[in-house]
């Protein structure tokens, strides 16, 4: 069996596996599959995965372990941002429904607000303006996208291992499903 040959059965794949990893330098085998989406994926492709997963999670074990890694995502993600000031003053904002749209003499704790929000200032005076817009029933998507665009942009500009950027650009999704093969 040449190094491009795939095995046709689970115990050919896993001899197959552990003779790559054991060779120094040399990746594991699925490593050179082309991989495809789940409707387009071969016998082959699926057999490549199962050496990487070798015994199927039940659906209630899936959604354990999905739980499990979504609380710890979300467990670093919320002590992250509780290390930002920025953001910590943007939830007393929210929580005290304190608008940084306006600046006024009168009230000048808003331009402190406004100072302490930092890089959430435009999120925050951008979600002012789209509240008022709702109560006064002008409200429309372009101001919501670009509400939620800018506390994206906010949140993420900071992230140290985030590299994304946000737009309301539209992109059509297509998925070309096919019926499974009998």
């Amino acid at each position: 069996m040449s190094n491009l040959d795939l095995p046709a059965h689970r115990d050919e794949w896993k001899s197959q596996v552990a003779t790559a990893f054991s060779r120094e330098g040399c990746p594991p085998v699925p490593s050179r599959v082309n991989w495809h989406g789940g409707s387009n994926m071969s016998h082959v492709q699926f057999l490549s995965l199962r050496s990487i997963w070798p015994t199927p999670l039940t659906g209630s074990e899936l959604a354990r372990e999905f739980e499990t890694e979504l609380r710890r995502e979300l467990d670093t993600a919320r002590n992250w941002l509780d290390l930002l000031p920025p953001f910590r003053a943007y939830l007393e904002c929210v929580r005290n429904h304190q608008s940084t749209t306006f600046w006024s003499p009168e009230a000048p704790e808003t331009f402190e607000t406004a100072l302490s929000l930092g890089i959430m200032q435009l999120a925050r005076s951008q979600q002012s303006r789209l509240l008022k817009a709702i109560s006064d029933g002008v409200a429309d998507e372009e101001m919501v996208i670009s509400s939620l665009i800018s506390f994206l942009d906010g949140i993420t500009v900071l992230c140290p291992h985030v590299r994304c950027g946000w737009s309301a650009k539209r992109r059509s999704i297509t998925g070309g499903f096919r019926r499974p093969e009998a």
